[in-house]
């Protein structure tokens, strides 16, 4: 029987990669096609990569009907749900197909309602439309899907986060052909193509065409680095991270939020010097620009060096940015108290209780620093103000 490719069902869903694709056709070439090629009376649904190679390589291939499709949204509907459920989609494309599906059964009930003029025959707005008689005493046991109504319900079809559907809705409405081609490409991730998106158009493709070198920072413990050195230096520990995403933020306009996590705190040792570590991370605000665009954002983007899973449930405090300047300070000053060069963290210490007099860390710093100078007077007066604060 031949075979029909239809040009909009090939395109319906994303290309492979060059390198999937290679994988793919060695796999094929050492195993054969061992999946059938799903159709559509003649139509090919799914399998166009398989039968691509087949036909170039003269491979044997096998066939088979679906007899559940009724209409090309059912065959949408079905391949929707085939590629959500494969691992190899990516959070972008996944979001996508979730966000298709609800388009079509939104679609599909706007008819059906359309049709049917008696109130008392209409189902619950949370229930499944009725299979039409005809279909539903040939394939009974073929339900039609439920509606994805909420947020939630598109971000559990796709095995996504509210947040990151919130973020590929912003991207299908705002992002430059060119950010969307590097965020599927894989140059660009979700997270920042989203901040991207709210760039003019020309800026957006600078973006792009920049891609996730240009925004990527390596963790390195070993120093605290301002905005300007972060970036630079493409490395730095949470703390420069938050400070170079946080001036990065201003400039684009966004409002900015420090938090302090709560985690255990990790010690360390130089020395005869123990260090305690804490954690902090930002939190982007949406900006009142973002509702012309009919776009909602439950919560702020959260950006950590820790991956999402492990930063999902912990509980964070707000703190003002006169705290975050005093981190730094304080940070730089147990760096050189690290190296001994006792009069530089003399200074860090001080500058930093005069950013923040309620930051008490940093009069820990300063008391240490006093100590290991041999000024046990001030170091004392200092833990005193320490103990009263």
């Amino acid at each position: 029987m031949p075979i029909t490719v239809d040009p909009e069902l090939q395109a319906y869903i994303d290309p492979l990669t060059p390198d999937e694709h290679d994988a793919l056709e060695r796999s094929l070439l050492t195993e054969g096609c061992r999946d059938a090629l799903v159709l559509w009376g003649d139509v090919l649904v799914d399998g166009h990569n398989r039968y691509g190679i087949c036909q170039k390589h003269g491979l044997p291939f096998q066939t088979v009907q679906n007899p559940n499709f009724q209409s090309i949204e059912d065959v949408h509907l079905w391949m929707i749900d085939q590629h959500l459920g494969r691992r190899s989609v990516s959070d972008f494309q996944r979001g996508v197909l979730a966000l298709r599906k609800r388009e079509i059964l939104t679609e599909r009930r706007a008819r059906f309602l359309a049709a049917t003029p008696s109130p008392q025959d209409l189902p619950a707005e949370d229930e499944a439309l009725p299979v039409p008689a005809p279909a539903a005493a040939a394939h009974a046991a073929v339900p039609e899907p439920k509606p994805l109504r909420s947020r939630e319900d598109i971000a559990k079809a796709a095995r996504l986060s509210s947040s990151q559907v919130v973020m590929i809705e912003k991207i299908q409405k705002q992002a430059a052909p060119e950010l969307v081609q590097a965020l599927k490409a894989g140059s660009i991730s979700l997270n920042a193509a989203a901040v991207v998106a709210s760039l003019p158009a020309d800026e957006q493709k600078v973006a792009a065409l920049a891609g996730k070198n240009e925004l990527k920072l390596e963790y390195d413990s070993a120093r605290t680095r301002n905005a300007a050195e972060a970036f630079e230096a493409r490395s730095g520990n949470c703390l420069s991270l938050v400070i170079m995403t946080a001036a990065l933020a201003k400039h684009l306009g966004l409002p900015v939020r420090y938090q302090s996590v709560y985690i255990d705190s990790a010690w360390t040792r130089s020395g005869n010097l123990y260090f305690s570590s804490g954690h902090v991370n930002l939190a982007l605000e949406k900006r009142r620009a973002e509702f012309r665009f009919g776009v909602d954002t439950d919560q702020p983007w959260t950006v950590d060096f820790l991956p999402p899973e492990d930063i999902r449930g912990q509980r964070t405090r707000v703190i003002n940015e006169a705290t975050v300047i005093a981190m730094y300070m304080n940070n730089r000053a147990a760096e050189a108290l690290a190296r001994g060069q006792l009069d530089d963290a003399y200074a860090w210490a001080r500058e930093a209780i005069r950013q923040s007099p309620a930051f008490l860390s940093a009069y820990n710093t300063l008391a240490v620093t006093y100590l290991r100078h041999g000024n046990a007077p001030m170091e004392l007066n200092t833990a005193e103000e320490l103990l009263r604060d």
